[in-house]
């Protein structure tokens, strides 16, 4: 009875809808770092692919992972929009700049709420990447910090035909 319950309470526990590949990405509401103005990832998103990269400014990784989405946007940044995401509670987020300046990064910062957008992009594990497709769907998602990560990104876009 008692392993019934633990399933049970796992199963409740999980997001009503995965994400997967194929499917169109979640929207969510939230505003830019150091804008007050209510934006959604679909109006940032444009008709252009969209790099997510959710992060945490408690994330060593993510700051791993930097260098390596500041040269994807060096190389695509007029053909792409990559956009970091928070998953830091609001008593966090004014670190944000802290983290930009030890990343040396000047990709804009998305604020949603943190609970919706880790549930809706299943952004558990930092860092997780998600690559949308110009219609909205999401095509490629990685999670962790992987020091091939550049010639995996170089090799997505390049799917793009970019």
């Amino acid at each position: 009875m008692k392993a019934w319950f633990t399933v049970l309470a796992l199963v409740v526990s999980l997001p009503l809808q995965a994400l997967t590949l194929g499917q169109p990405r979640p929207d969510l509401a939230g505003s830019l770092l150091g804008s007050d103005q209510p934006t959604r990832l679909s109006t940032l998103q444009g008709e252009r692919p969209m790099l997510l990269a959710f992060f945490s400014v408690t994330c060593l990784p993510c700051l791993k992972e930097a260098p390596d989405l500041n040269l994807i946007q060096q190389e695509y940044g007029g053909k792409v929009t990559l956009i970091y995401v928070s998953t830091d509670p609001p008593a966090l987020r004014s670190k944000t700049p802290g983290f930009l300046a030890r990343a040396q990064s000047s990709l804009p910062v998305f604020n949603p709420d943190a609970a919706q957008a880790r549930e809706a992009y299943e952004a558990y594990g930092l860092p997780k990447l998600v690559l949308i497709d110009p219609t909205g769907k999401v095509i490629w998602m990685h999670e962790g910090y992987d020091p091939s990560l550049l010639q995996t990104l170089r090799a997505e876009l390049a799917g793009l035909h970019l």
